[in-house]
Order: C-alpha cells, then sequence, then structure tokens
C-alpha cells in the first residue's frame, strides 16, 4: 500500500499464519473493495499491480 499526501493508495493484503485471511484495494483512503477468497482477488487484480 501506498500512503501519498497522508491517503492510502493500493492494496492491503492480510496474511495469518502464512494463510491468505482478506485483501482491500483503496483509493484516497477510500476502501474500494475487499476480498476473502485469495482466488477471486487474483481473477478480479493483475498480480503484477501488487510489485
Amino acid at each position: 500500500m501506498l500512503l501519498k499526501n497522508n491517503q492510502k493508495n493500493g492494496y492491503y493484503l492480510i496474511y495469518e499464519n502464512r494463510k491468505f485471511i482478506k485483501s482491500s484495494k483503496y483509493k484516497k483512503s477510500k476502501k474500494i473493495k475487499e476480498w476473502t477468497d485469495f482466488s477471486l482477488f487474483k481473477k478480479e487484480n493483475s498480480l503484477n499491480n501488487l510489485k
């Protein structure tokens, strides 16, 4: 996730004990979408965006 002008932008992935829990996408600190299934997250987003 990128903080620019004190605002969240990008993806936030949460893992617990090496297991995917959820991911959120932010734009200008507003949560746009949240996923709890990694396969759905991969289907809707390019993993190249996470680099």
